[in-house]
């Protein structure tokens, strides 16, 4: 099928989304700090998560090696409700975020989630890699008609082909793929960040950026690649008990990460050559122009034998030193001295 463009930043700078996750640990007052640095970071946006951990969760189901590690819990179900934080309590992290001029979103997990989101007046619903296959969920959400940001972690081309179609034939809202590798954290030589081409090409998608690296330069890597929105961890405190802290930047390294961010599409310009200035003055210095290779008397017939090409570049340039051969000289030329038009 032919893929529509479309983009949930309406094509503007590099959309940044500060993933705050459950990295609040179920505390209020962690989440507004939350928001508060990815505000000072240079976010566009924080995201929480809205589930109902009984709905998503079997009580027989483990947890994944790393969360393991991080937490102690062997069931995915008691870590949840262990980071859980009340739904009434997003209402006061989205008032918050409207008040410090920051989005608001949400990862929503089912269909309840989604119905709470858009009473905070979500913007812009966010599913999850793990979701992927969740047509329920998937289908619900294009009900909304809310531009969709959608991670592929852990999916195959072709469980992204058939997810993709399924938003684009049931809804009208922008589309944004994000490449992810759903390894916490992932490294750098699994990073396979090549394929934000391949999802260019194949879908003409906006192609964004789920990382789950510890490295701070990514983000830029992937802007350069042409990355419209980029989804990073932060975290208030790395040594926090949690799934996600350890891997997740500080507020500083989420500020570094921005800055390289902005500072690669600033680098990427745009599709023109455009001479500075600068490299205008610059090149009247280094390049050449034509010269005489010896003192030449009124009257001279040009031959090859009599020019050079050396610097400074402001006068005739080497490209048209053919088109002197043969013309007469109405005035003594020096040797080393410019050539003009004039001469002749």
């Amino acid at each position: 099928m032919d893929y529509p463009t479309a983009s949930v930043n309406n094509g503007n700078n590099t959309y940044v989304i500060a993933e705050a996750g459950v990295n609040h640990n179920g505390k209020l007052d962690i989440a507004l700090k939350l928001a508060d640095a990815a505000k000072e970071a240079g976010a566009d946006a924080v995201k929480f998560q809205l589930y109902n951990a009984v709905e998503q969760i079997s009580i027989n189901s483990p947890t994944a090696s790393y969360q393991r590690l991080a937490t102690g819990d062997k069931l995915m179900l008691d870590m949840a409700k262990n980071y859980d934080l009340p739904w009434y309590l997003h209402e006061k992290i989205a008032n918050h975020c409207a008040e410090i001029e920051i989005d608001y979103m949400a990862s929503c997990f089912d269909t309840d989630a989604i119905d709470f989101y858009r009473k905070l007046n979500g913007k812009v619903l966010k599913i999850a890699s793990g979701e992927i296959t969740n047509i329920e969920l998937i289908q619900y959400a294009c009900k909304t008609n809310l531009p969709i940001i959608l991670s592929t972690g852990m999916s195959t081309l072709d469980e992204i082909k058939f997810t993709t179609e399924l938003i684009l034939n049931n809804s009208s809202a922008p589309l944004t793929l994000l490449h992810c590798v759903s390894r916490y954290p992932t490294q750098i030589q699994d990073l396979n960040l090549n394929f934000i081409a391949t999802l260019k090409s194949i879908f003409s998608l906006p192609i964004g950026l789920s990382d789950h690296t510890q490295h701070l330069s990514v983000g830029g890597w992937a802007t350069t690649l042409g990355a419209t929105v980029i989804e990073k961890h932060m975290t208030l405190d790395k040594s926090l008990v949690g799934p996600d802290h350890a891997m997740s930047c500080s507020p500083a390294e989420l500020k570094v990460y921005i800055k390289e961010i902005r500072e690669a599409q600033i680098a990427l310009g745009s599709n023109e050559k455009i001479l500075t200035q600068e490299e205008i003055s610059v090149r009247d210095v280094a390049r050449r122009s034509v010269v005489a290779s010896r003192d030449l008397r009124i009257g001279t017939i040009i031959s090859p034998n009599d020019l050079l090409v050396k610097r400074p570049g402001n006068g005739i340039s080497p490209l048209k030193k053919s088109d002197l051969i043969g013309k007469k000289l109405k005035k003594t030329i020096n040797k080393d001295d410019q050539i003009t038009w004039d001469d002749f």
